[in-house]
């Protein structure tokens, strides 16, 4: 997706379970492989605050909806790991 540095950006990946499962969602390091984390380029950043943004990251663990307000031009990968939940147990 590309954002407006400034403007409040909103995004929902509509995530649904065809079985009906509850699905819980959570920012994770991007990987380059199987256990190999992307490192992040300063250490103000990590998957709980992946970019400049002047409102903050949020995730709704629930919904997948992510919500922020970037600042300025920024180049960034935001990984979201997707756990499926039937009666209770992951899947």
């Amino acid at each position: 997706a590309y954002v407006c540095a400034g403007r409040p950006f909103s995004y929902n990946p509509a995530a649904i379970d065809p079985d009906g499962d509850s699905l819980a969602f959570v920012s994770i390091n991007p990987l380059t492989g199987p256990g190999q984390s992307i490192p992040y380029s300063s250490g103000a950043f990590n998957p709980n605050n992946p970019l400049n943004s002047s409102s903050g990251f949020t995730l709704d663990p629930e919904t997948g909806q992510m919500n922020f307000t970037p600042t300025g031009q920024q180049f960034v990968v935001i990984t979201i790991l997707v756990r499926e939940f039937r009666n209770g147990v992951l899947i």
